[in-house]
């Protein structure tokens, strides 16, 4: 059985970079993160979110693909440039297989659908992500 209290125990400690330029799916998801991570560095587009990175110690990313300024892959690739053992978790709404494939091959750890529909998928993922820390 999935143990929420002690994923939540486990993410509290965490920085989380949160990256997403849609301010309603930004929203939505922080309805959720805000549960799991006492802080939260918010971004509103790749340029943006790297920039936060260079500047704070952050634990894991999680991020849009498609944004303006910088998508997601690009500045996943830059922050994996500067600490590749760092942890990503892609939320797209693509379907392409090219996409999904050049992030895999990047080392993105998973790849979640948007809208944030089920949440326990979200929850394995940080799960996987916090016993690796």
């Amino acid at each position: 059985m999935f143990d929420i209290e002690n994923l939540i125990e486990q993410t509290q400690e965490l920085t989380l970079l949160y990256v997403e330029d849609n301010e309603d799916a930004r929203e939505s998801t922080l309805f959720i993160l805000d549960d799991l991570f006492d802080n939260i560095i918010i971004a509103v587009d790749g340029k943006d979110g790297l920039e936060k990175f260079k500047n704070n110690k952050i634990d894991l990313v999680i991020t849009d693909v498609s944004m303006p300024n910088m998508d997601g892959l690009e500045m996943s690739r830059a922050i994996k440039e500067i600490d590749n053992s760092l942890s990503i978790i892609i939320l797209t709404a693509l379907t392409n297989t090219s996409t999904i494939k050049e992030a895999t091959e990047m080392g993105i750890d998973n790849f979640i659908n948007k809208p944030i529909d089920d949440v326990d998928l979200l929850f394995d993922n940080l799960k996987k992500i916090v016993k690796k820390q």
